[in-house]
Order: C-alpha cells, then structure tokens, then sequence
C-alpha cells in the first residue's frame, strides 16, 4: 500500500474492525484501489473475512457500510456486492497532498527505507581503448536511475565504474602501436584519439587472423610485461587509459552520469592471490584439465579461476572485486547492471561467492537488461553512442528551428531535448526486454517519449511564469504552501490528477522493489496526458482569483514531480521549448 495513504487506510480499518469485531491489522491490510476509480478510491473486498464471521461477504459489506461515518478523510462508504467502497473527503485529500508536494517535493511521503544501508551500483563500466559502444548506453542510464531512486529512498549509494583495462587485448594494442606506419594510418584516419586507438587494436587482430603468429607472440609478451610492471609498457598502457577516461567523461558529463568510483579490473591484480589460496585450502577449487576450477552447477560449465598458464581471468578478478566492495562498504546491496548475455556468468560469480563461505552472496544482484534493436542514422547503421547523441541533437535542432520564435536558446535545448530523448526511450520498456530503437519514436512530443514529458513540464512553467509565479524546475525546493480554498479542487478531473499525485510515493517503492526504472517513465507518461487532458477541459488563469490561485498550486505540483521525476531518470527538464 502507498505509505502516504496509510491515514486513508487507518480510518477505513477503524471503522471496518469496529463493525466486524475483527482485528484492526487483519481488515487494514485487506483494503484496496478498486479496479473502477469512478465506484470510489478505496475498496475492502469482505470475502475474507466470511469464514471467521459465517456469514456472506455481501453482508459484512452491508454492516461496514450501514456503521460508517464521516471522518476527516472519508466522505462515504457505500456497499456493493462483497465490496465496501470508500470516498475520501477531496479538499482535505487535496491539501494534504499538495501542501506535501509543494513542501518536500520528490521526498514527499516520508518513507525513506534505506536510511542507514548502503548500496553499491556497478554499471556503465566500458573498456578503455574503444569508443563508447551503444551497448553501454543501457548499463550507464539504468545504472543511473537506480542510483538516484536509492538515494532518494535514503540509501547511502556507492556508484562504480568498473572498467575493462586488463588482458591480452592490451598486448595486442601495444604490439599495434609499436609500428609507425599503422599509427600514421591511424591518425590520418581518425581525428579522435580513442578512435585511433581503437583502429590499431582492430589492425593487430586482423593481423593475426590472417596467418601472423608473430604479432600473437608479440602480443602476449607485452602483456606479460606489462603484469610483471615493466616501465615502458606500464606508461604507453597509463596513456591509453587517459586517452579513454578523457573521451569518457565527455560522454557522461552529456548524459549527466557520475561516478564515486572509478576503478578497473587492474584495480585488483594484487588482490586475487588470497582469494585463489582460499578456494584451494577448502577444497572449494579443484584441478580440471590443467586448470584451476570451480563448478558451481554440476549441470553447466565450472568457474575458471586460473586457466592452464596459471593466468587469471575475469571471472577471477570480478570474485575479487566482490569481496573488495563487502569489506570496503559494508554492502545492503551489491548490484551489477549488466546484459542479460552476461547471466551465465553472474551466477557462477553469486555461486562462488557461497561455496567459498560469504553469506553475503545472497545480497548480490545482477540486474539484467536486453539489447538495443533497429538502431541507424542517415550515417547508416551505427555502434558508437556518440554518434547516436550527436544525431539526436541534431534531430532536435532542426525541429527547434520550425519555431525559434519560440526557442531562446537553440543548441542548449537541442542538447537538452535530443539527450533526454535518447535516455528515456530507454525506459520504455522493462529492461529485461530488447528495445527497438526508432527515431521517429524517441523524437515523438506527441506519444510515448521523454519530448512529451519535457514539453509537459514546459506547460507548466509557462502557465506559471504567466501568472507570475516561479517557474524554476527546481523540484526540491522547499517552501510554505500558499493559503489557497482546497475545496475548489473537487471536480472529477481535479480529484483524478490529486490521486495521480498521490500515487508517486508508491510508484518509487515498486520501482526499487523491482530495480524497474520503467515504473517512473510511466508513470511520469501518465501524469503528463492526465495533465494535458486537464488543460483540455479546465483553465487556470481566470478572473476568479480563488480558483486561479488553487490551480496553480495544482499545476505547480504537476510540475515538481514531473521535473524531480525526469531528473530522477537522468533527462533534464526544461522550462522553455
């Protein structure tokens, strides 16, 4: 149930218990939303209560109903079938969620289960060397989102970054790089960095393939002096790092993504060994085939823990890296969003975790997502997210320009727009499923799409800044409510877009329960066309100040949870467009 209609449900138990002699605890936890909002905005279905009582539900709803009387909250009760259904009292409904809103904005409803606990999110986590691939773009945004719905929910968040700089790709790009004729190739090519980078690791393996064993010999010895901390191939492997931690925060800093850590798998090269020796003393490993293994299903394949040539590998340093992150964090929560490609993987990881004695392997998640499908570009079909952005902006930009009497700053909201839209089209779909990608969708300000979301909350601002009031879409700012007559707020559309508001706090629960960022999308999406539909029947600014007055504080309400909602899922919110 919504924390903040737990004074609702409290009244109705009251009363329900009292006609029924029944348990207050039994009858509060059996109210509901009825399924047709217009037959009330509580229901108690009475057919459990039947058995103890003997006697039908149809007539325990009639005793409930004939007892009931009005209460500071509740307006009527009426009997229907097994059902008792509630009417709440609307200008107190009203002003006890809008002086909420207006007061605490997102945190509105008080409920803030993660005081005290402490969650760590690893996602986003590229490989160094290679521009930023679009597969990443889902673990960067969901990871993003989660971190931000915990946080609000009052978990202490650790957001990590755990990227790819370890293995013998690296030997393979070191050996590349040795050749002055292919960096030369490289540079005429490729006026970013990490793309020539990224050309020179592609040229050694096409090298390879094609019948050179000697760049595969030289590749691992690279490697091999780069673990055994060489100087000359521990500075060329610091400089591509660089080279990828520059061209990455461009990325982030566009998508508004940040990081408390930033650690990649060399992090944890020197934490492995004791690890390796725990698994070998209890027996946990065991040789197989000249490796050193655990099997974690005797149906699947085993966990490699060091492969033939006594070399690590990723599943080795992921183990490390989990208990690094307990012993340094003390965790409620350790979450990896990661592919669903990757499933097979994370349960050998959860599997290991347990085997070798860590109750704490019961707490960690891997939060999967599908692919990205359909994506393309007048470029043609792309991989590269920052070619994807930079399109989408520039999609953006040429519909700002078909109204620039409208548009004050052009680029900035064609970043803004174009941005956003990428971002939450991610959320359209629950993320375990694929998501087809379609511009014509993710650049929709008529359906489904975060342009429709931000174009509502830029309703909001204008109809705000109109009346003279604040439009910032500062959402957290907090404030006294205005002395406004709340029972003018009690026709039928101003009561569904109160309970619509009302219903936030419960919609964050759900979203964390399931690690769902789905659930705010859309919800923000229906809010947005109750609050279109509103505008279509009623006016704000009229000539009665009273009503004037009561809805704007409705629409300033809309507009808090829209801009929190939106910043909650990484898009911004603007105020003009």
């Amino acid at each position: 149930m919504n924390p903040f209609q737990r004074p609702y449900v409290e009244e109705i138990a009251a009363q329900a218990a009292a006609a029924l002699s029944l348990p207050l605890d039994c009858v509060a936890a059996a109210v509901e939303l009825p399924r047709d909002l217009s037959l009330g905005d509580f229901a108690l279905p009475c057919f459990r209560f039947a058995k103890e009582k003997r006697l039908p539900p149809a007539s325990l709803a009639s005793q409930v109903a004939a007892a009931f009387h009005p209460t500071r909250y509740l307006a009527s009760a009426q009997a229907v079938g097994p059902f008792v259904n509630f009417r709440l009292v609307p200008p107190a409904r009203a002003e006890r969620a809008l002086r909420a809103i207006h007061e605490q904005g997102l945190a509105f409803g008080g409920e803030k289960p993660g005081t005290g606990k402490r969650i760590v999110i690893d996602y986003s986590s590229p490989n160094i060397a290679k521009p930023f691939h679009i597969g990443h773009l889902r673990s960067t945004v969901i990871g993003n989102a989660l971190a931000n719905l915990f946080e609000l929910l009052g978990y202490e968040i650790v957001r990590v970054n755990h990227l790819g700089d370890w293995g013998t790709q690296f030997g393979y790009l070191m050996a590349a790089w040795q050749r002055e004729e292919w960096r030369a190739e490289a540079d005429a090519a490729e006026s970013e960095p990490i793309r020539r980078l990224f050309r020179l690791y592609v040229r050694g393996n096409q090298e390879d393939e094609h019948g050179n064993p000697a760049l595969a010999d030289e590749a691992r010895s690279w490697f091999r002096r780069l673990e055994t901390g060489d100087p000359k191939a521990v500075a060329l492997w610091k400089s591509f790092k660089e080279i990828s931690l520059s061209y990455f925060d461009k990325i982030y800093t566009r998508l508004g993504v940040r990081f408390d850590h930033t650690t990649g798998e060399s992090f944890f090269e020197d934490k492995m060994a004791p690890l390796v020796e725990k698994a070998r003393a209890s027996g946990v490993a065991e040789e197989s085939e000249g490796a050193f293994v655990i099997h974690t299903n005797e149906d699947g394949p085993p966990l490699i823990l060091l492969k033939k040539d006594g070399g690590t590998t990723y599943a080795t340093r992921d183990l490390a890296a989990a208990l690094y992150r307990h012993d340094e964090y003390a965790f409620e929560q350790n979450l990896y969003v990661v592919g669903s490609t990757q499933q097979l993987h994370f349960q050998q990881l959860f599997a290991a975790l347990a085997l070798l004695g860590f109750e704490w392997a019961g707490r960690c998640h891997h939060i999967a997502f599908g692919k990205i499908l359909g994506l393309s570009t007048r470029k043609g079909n792309v991989i590269w997210l920052e070619e994807v952005l930079d399109e989408a902006v520039e999609r953006a930009r040429e519909k700002a320009k078909e109204n620039p009497e409208l548009v004050e700053d052009i680029e900035g909201t064609a970043e803004r727009v174009g941005i956003g839209a990428v971002v939450f089209h991610d959320f359209l779909a629950r993320r375990i499923k694929d998501l087809e990608f379609s511009w014509e969708a993710v650049l929709n300000f008529q359906g489904d799409s975060g342009p429709y979301v931000q174009f509502s909350h830029v309703r909001t601002c204008g109809i705000l800044r109109k009346a003279g009031s604040s439009a910032s879409p500062d959402s957290e700012r907090a404030c006294a409510t205005p002395d406004v007559d709340f029972s003018l707020l009690s026709l039928p559309e101003d009561r569904c877009l109160v309970a619509l508001l009302e219903a936030w706090p419960e919609k964050l629960i759900i979203a964390a329960e399931e690690y769902e960022p789905f659930v705010v999308a859309r919800y923000l999406l229906e809010l947005s066309g109750l609050f279109h539909s509103y505008l279509e029947k009623h006016r704000v600014l009229s000539d009665d100040k009273s009503l004037t007055a009561a809805r704007l504080l409705l629409v300033d309400s809309v507009r808090r949870i829209l801009a929190g909602g939106l910043e909650l899922l990484g898009v911004q919110a603007p105020d003009r467009m």
